[in-house]
């Protein structure tokens, strides 16, 4: 999992945040169209998502 990473940054997909379905793919590998077009409209998270987040945040180390 990114968090887990030594890496400076964790980047982590909103769409894997969200746990969005294939319709919001951001791109389909092999092919040429409709690629790089999704957007999310609003971003409202839910007190869940923020609190995994922060739970992944402080047990990663990332919270310094």
């Amino acid at each position: 999992m990114a968090f887990r990473s030594n890496a400076m940054w964790a980047v982590v997909p909103v769409q894997d945040l969200l746990g969005l379905d294939g319709s919001a793919r951001m791109n389909l590998p092999g092919t040429i169209t409709n690629n790089w077009v999704w957007q999310l409209d609003v971003f409202e998270p839910s007190a869940k998502l923020t609190d995994k987040l922060k739970k992944l945040t402080i047990e990663s180390g990332r919270s310094r």
